[in-house]
């Protein structure tokens, strides 16, 4: 059986991850804000175009920007789900056998969805489908992913059309893979230099943005939580619970969008 102490590092580690998120219900909006700043950033560096080897080392923190968006989105997910849905925690519990002293949490101001969280390293596939394999039951949970097709709007060509994983890269999965090893080197190898092609760095942001919004669209609509949909009718994007989807559309932020200068925000 997994077990965990309970020490002061931990604590206040917790503490701290609780304290610089928003509320737990806005992670999918949390994750936009967060990657889109970095986004924004690096396409105003490639504007300029400067050299490859200048340009590599915004790419090298930009990737693993992307990366921690990602690690914390999962998260903060995993603890909404943890927090909201006792089954999903139960079952999460006993498939990867978990052991959980609720006292001890309880004495230390501590949830148990936070706790269990930190059992599982959201920079590794294998470890986020244990974590995340209950909310498709007899299924895995990235195939089933890999699966699911969201109805959504082409904003800027007006058309509805719907997008998958499979659609949006075949080699999805070891894609990401990729990424991690890479952010793994930026961090802990100042010998390491990048060598991507265009292509690749295409291929890397989008795959980052998109597949966790996916995730997150589905989660929204089966648990009730806002997300952001477009109201064809009246050519606007907001955010929406799942009740009210009448002539409106998941909406997945794209890098164009996250780049493009002709929106504004309204109240």
């Amino acid at each position: 059986m997994k077990k965990r102490k309970i020490s002061e590092s931990l604590i206040r580690e917790l503490n701290s991850l609780q304290n610089t998120r928003n509320t737990l219900e806005e992670f999918l909006q949390n994750f936009i804000s967060n990657s889109s700043r970095y986004v924004i950033f690096m396409h105003d560096i490639l504007a300029k175009n400067a050299s490859k080897d200048y340009i590599m080392v915004p790419v090298s923190q930009y990737i693993a920007s992307l990366i921690t968006c990602w690690e914390t989105y999962f998260r903060d997910m995993f603890v909404y789900l943890a927090s909201t849905d006792e089954q999903f925690l139960r079952d999460v519990i006993r498939h990867n056998n978990i052991n959980v002293e609720e006292d001890d949490l309880i004495r230390n101001e501590l949830s148990i969805g936070e706790f269990v969280s930190k059992f599982f390293n959201f920079q590794n596939l294998e470890d986020t489908e244990n974590a995340f394999s209950p909310l498709y039951e007899g299924n895995s949970f990235f195939k089933a992913l890999s699966e699911y097709e969201l109805p959504f709007v082409l904003f800027r060509k007006g058309i509805v059309t719907h997008i998958s994983l499979i659609e949006l890269d075949q080699n999805w999965y070891e894609l990401i893979n990729t990424l991690f090893n890479i952010r793994h080197n930026i961090v802990h190898d100042a010998n390491y230099r990048l060598e991507l092609t265009s292509d690749f760095i295409s291929r890397a942001e989008s795959i980052c943005i998109v597949l966790p919004q996916i995730v997150g669209q589905f989660v929204s609509e089966k648990y009730g939580v806002e997300r952001p949909v477009v109201d064809i009718e009246h050519g606007t994007i907001k955010k929406i619970v799942s009740g009210d989807v009448d002539k409106k559309f998941g909406y997945v932020f794209t890098v164009q969008d996250m780049i493009a200068k002709d929106w504004i925000i309204k109240d």
